[in-house]
């Protein structure tokens, strides 16, 4: 019983550092390379309805589909690059292919998350869309 209940702790703190430092929620997400002056342009072509286009992948945790704000750990797998918070998330990528994927939530498809277009919610929360156009039309829906 005591292996069990080590086990079990082992677990709840890879849970909790998976997710320490957490996402930055409402963290601007302005286009690379987007100048000062751009910035208005660049902030309304990067929104669509409640989501902020998400221009650099590295900063998501692909595993808890969060915006964490500051770089994750590349995983490479089958020539394509995932990103995962902690060492528990790495693991994930590479032994779950259900971690690997989403369901674009306007046309319904599954998307390789190492290849979607990715925006966040104010809270950080992650959606993933298989284009720029079915980014562009859940903002038309919302």
């Amino acid at each position: 019983m005591n292996k069990f209940w080590s086990l079990m702790h082992l677990a709840m703190i890879g849970a909790a550092a998976c997710t320490s430092g957490g996402p930055q929620p409402g963290a601007a997400s302005a286009p690379l390379g987007a100048t000062a002056e751009a910035a208005p342009a660049a902030a309304a072509l990067s929104t669509a309805g409640s989501l902020t286009l998400i221009p650099d992948a590295n900063q998501v945790c692909m595993v808890n589909n969060q915006f964490m704000g500051r770089d994750q750990i590349p995983v490479q797998f089958e020539g394509r690059t995932y990103y995962g918070c902690c060492a528990g998330c790495v693991t994930r990528i590479q032994s779950d292919p259900s971690v690997r994927v989403a369901t674009d939530p306007v046309t319904g498809h599954q998307v390789d998350k190492a290849a979607a277009v990715m925006a966040q919610d104010s809270e950080g929360n992650v959606q993933y869309f298989e284009s720029q156009g079915s980014f562009a039309q859940f903002g038309s829906r919302t």
